[in-house]
């Protein structure tokens, strides 16, 4: 299941994770019963960007935790990010 999938798949709660050299970073761990409908709108609008991401798609294929640590996502979906 990706973000990238649907909206309406779940957002998730976010743990810190060490990372390499004391690099603090978050992680998703989804939860199934989250619904993006509840959230704010300019999330809303960044899951719908993560849906149509035709770039980014792929790279999910490689698991939650190394989509959400590559550099650019949380610089372009920051309000994702910073749940």
């Amino acid at each position: 299941m990706s973000v990238a999938q649907q909206v309406s798949k779940p957002l998730g709660h976010w743990v810190s994770m060490s990372v390499g050299h004391q690099v603090s970073r978050s992680v998703c761990h989804c939860d199934p019963f989250a619904n993006a409908y509840d959230e704010e709108i300019s999330v809303q609008e960044e899951l719908l960007e993560l849906q149509s991401n035709k770039e980014l798609k792929p790279r999910l294929s490689h698991g939650y935790q190394q989509f959400w640590l590559q550099k650019e996502v949380p610089v372009l979906y920051p309000a994702v990010w910073g749940m």
